[in-house]
């Protein structure tokens, strides 16, 4: 069971960047991050794969929805200019 759960983990650290990365927006791929760390948090405890007693997983969940919101809170002047396609790439340079 622990190997099953480390590879998960490995592919999960790699998906994370991958999604980070590819997006040339960095924000957007914070933002990604973001919803996938939720999405992600909620599949493996659904495997049991952080072994969260019955009682507390609404609490589990709650932080990580809460924990995305912050995100994508914070970045919600990117989410406008990504929308007016006013957002810089990364690696661009600045005009």
């Amino acid at each position: 069971m622990q190997a099953e759960h480390d590879q998960y983990q490995s592919w999960s650290i790699f998906g994370a960047y991958c999604r980070w990365r590819l997006a040339h927006y960095g924000r957007l791929g914070s933002i990604l991050v973001s919803i996938t760390f939720f999405a992600e948090l909620v599949i493996f405890e659904s495997m049991g794969s952080y072994r969260v007693s019955t009682p507390n997983r609404i609490q589990f969940y709650a932080l990580g929805a809460i924990l995305m919101c912050m995100a994508i809170w914070r970045h919600r002047s990117n989410i406008g200019r990504l929308l007016s396609g006013t957002e810089n790439k990364l690696g661009a340079k600045k005009s």
